[in-house]
């Protein structure tokens, strides 16, 4: 299979061009990966009107993923929330009346600019009765659908998913509070102490 982008920046990142474009590192490497960072230039293709490059990668994505077509998408997951959406409603039966989603209401933000923009209605769904007390990570652990270390560690990477990683931003609350927890409190205790601490305080935990 080949790999129309990855050629095209590479033939470019090693012919010297003089970069008279933006980004404005000019691929000058500091990182590294400057030489390979360019925009829509000459040959580029453009993403939301593929043609070149783009549209023979897509092409060889569909026929990986067996789907009708592949599309790449920017912004993250904003962009593709409001595409998949849009094309939700095409797909629609046409009943005469204004189209309703069904949405928890912790719902991406992305999610309600969608319903502003395609004229849709969203039904919330809201917790059980006795969810009063808040989120209890406690009462989650008891769903028969709950992955937890021991699944991970004993089902999964037997399978050869051995690329789970945790990722954070420094110590944080959280992870003082872990280490407080291992010391001070019996092992039985520690989800509901957690979750007590978490609920409570905002704890900058990431």
């Amino acid at each position: 299979m080949t790999t129309p982008v990855v050629d095209f920046v590479r033939q470019y990142a090693q012919s010297g061009t003089a970069r008279l474009h933006m980004p404005g590192h000019k691929g000058q490497s500091l990182l590294g990966c400057e030489p390979w960072d360019i925009t829509e230039i000459r040959g580029a293709d453009e993403l939301y009107e593929a043609e070149g490059i783009i549209a023979q990668s897509e092409a060889n994505a569909t026929r990986l993923f067996g789907t009708a077509h592949t599309y790449y998408s920017t912004e993250g997951s904003s962009q593709c929330i409001r595409a998949m959406l849009c094309l939700a409603l095409q797909g629609a039966p046409r009943t005469g009346k204004r189209p309703a989603l069904l949405a928890a209401r912790n719902a991406h933000k992305a999610l309600l600019y969608a319903a502003a923009l395609l004229d849709f209605d969203i039904r919330w769904l809201w917790p059980a009765p006795d969810a009063a007390g808040g989120y209890r990570f406690s009462k989650a652990m008891k769903n028969p659908g709950f992955l937890g270390v021991e699944a991970i560690r004993d089902r999964y990477l037997p399978l050869g998913f051995s690329q789970f990683k945790l990722e954070g931003r420094g110590l944080g609350s959280a992870l003082i509070l872990e280490f407080l927890l291992f010391y001070l409190t019996k092992p039985d205790y520690h989800i509901h102490v957690r979750e007590a601490l978490y609920l409570d305080n905002m704890l900058d935990l990431f």
